[in-house]
């Protein structure tokens, strides 16, 4: 490159070099300078999106593949977008995605397994399992597939056929997940050898999911649980107290909460005033710790009643609607919230109690669901203070049930 700076393929190779040895801030500046000399070059436009991606700009990846795509068709470049799209929670754009991969290339099977994925993630599950079926008449070893299916079949009631998916897959915890089908479908023999094959190597004994089938068996058996998962759990409990600080309206809490938001208010804009208004939430303030959602929610529901303040709006209701696809603003009168309702003789106006609507979507979602509900374990929240990797940008399924989002994704402005 010394001799030839404007000699496109060195710079090429040199960045797919780089990339290999994951410098990729210098691996997208080769590929930068390809593009420079050859703004026609699909793949080096597709190889950025890669660096991109993997540096988690997904917003920039997407405009890269997308150029690439542009120049090119290419059943890869297809998948790699399906990837960013999913990774961002737009999950229609990524079934389109992983579609146009299948079209141009049908035997596909990592793209048939991710299009499952994506059609797991937004509910759409018989066709997930007709994906991941799929990708496994093309290749029966393909490990994610066999897992994926596995795990819907289970989740579906029906574990004497996920335990041969797991078994198939080697992969993470299938071992533990085979053991698992084996206790539900009362084949207790065959459990107790798989159980005491494992608990034979150390590492076995720091394993959650082992250790709770170890002890249902123990209990439900009245055997020794022999793993040592954890043997003295209050160990691990912290038992200090401070009574100033323990009452449900401790003062003393309330003002260092005070001086902890004043504090953090003044670290961002020391012009700005603060001031507090203290409330005692009771039962309405032991909920679970926030997740992201809960905070880009009520951080633009603060925005939107600000914007209602200091237009010097009242009498209005911040609220977000269109979730999963930007984010609109809206304010509602509260005239339009009131109802007559007959209290102490008398009508008086009030705002309608938020009941559970038993013909609501996502009541009628639980009501198909209930009985696999009840056979096995199904978790979808990411759950509090997990603010990166692609699930945390997960809606509420009940607020995407009922809102009719098009996907499980959050996108709020």
């Amino acid at each position: 490159m010394a001799v030839k700076p404007a000699l496109a393929v060195a710079h090429y190779n040199r960045g797919t070099a780089l990339q290999a040895l994951g410098r990729l801030d210098e691996a997208a500046q080769s590929y930068r300078r390809v593009l420079a000399l050859q703004p026609a070059s699909a793949e080096a436009h597709s190889n950025l999106g890669a660096v991109l991606q993997a540096q988690g700009a997904l917003d920039a990846a997407i405009d890269s593949y997308r150029s690439a795509l542009a120049i090119q068709p290419d059943p890869r470049v297809h998948f790699n977008l399906g990837t960013a799209y999913r990774n961002e929670g737009r999950l229609a754009e990524s079934v389109r995605s992983f579609e146009s991969a299948l079209a141009l290339a049908p035997v596909y099977p990592d793209a048939l397994n991710n299009l499952g994925e994506v059609l797991r993630d937004q509910g759409r599950l018989d066709e997930a399992v007709a994906c991941f079926e799929r990708a496994l008449a093309q290749d029966p070893d393909t490990s994610e597939a066999n897992y994926n299916l596995a795990v819907l079949l289970y989740d579906r009631g029906r574990p004497d056929q996920a335990a041969r998916y797991f078994e198939a897959s080697r992969l993470r915890d299938w071992q533990q997940r085979v053991l698992l089908c084996l206790y539900k479908t009362e084949q207790f023999n065959a459990f107790r050898a798989g159980l005491e094959r494992l608990l034979a190597a150390p590492e076995a004994h720091a394993a959650p999911l082992l250790a709770t089938l170890s002890a249902h068996h123990a209990a439900n058996f009245g055997v020794t649980d022999h793993c040592g998962f954890c043997p003295h759990p209050l160990d691990f409990v912290s038992h200090g107290r401070i009574d100033a600080l323990a009452g449900e309206r401790s003062a003393l809490r309330e003002q260092l909460l005070i001086d902890m938001a004043k504090q953090r208010v003044r670290e961002l804009d020391p012009a700005v005033p603060f001031a507090a208004h203290s409330h005692f939430l009771g039962y309405e303030g032991r909920c679970g710790a926030p997740t992201l959602f809960d905070a880009a929610y009520t951080y633009n529901l603060g925005l939107t009643a600000g914007s209602l303040i200091l237009d010097g709006r009242t009498g209005y209701m911040a609220t977000i609607t269109s979730l999963s696809s930007g984010g609109v603003p809206q304010a509602i009168p509260l005239a339009g919230l009131l109802n007559i309702e007959r209290r102490h003789g008398k009508d008086e106006f009030v705002i309608e109690k938020a009941l559970v609507k038993m013909d609501s979507p996502a009541m009628q979602y639980f009501v198909s669901r209930r009985d696999a509900w009840a056979a096995g374990d199904l978790f979808t929240s990411p759950g509090p203070r997990q603010f990166w990797g692609p699930t945390t940008h997960q809606l509420p399924i009940s607020v995407a049930l009922n809102s009719g989002a098009d996907a499980l994704m959050f996108n709020i402005g």
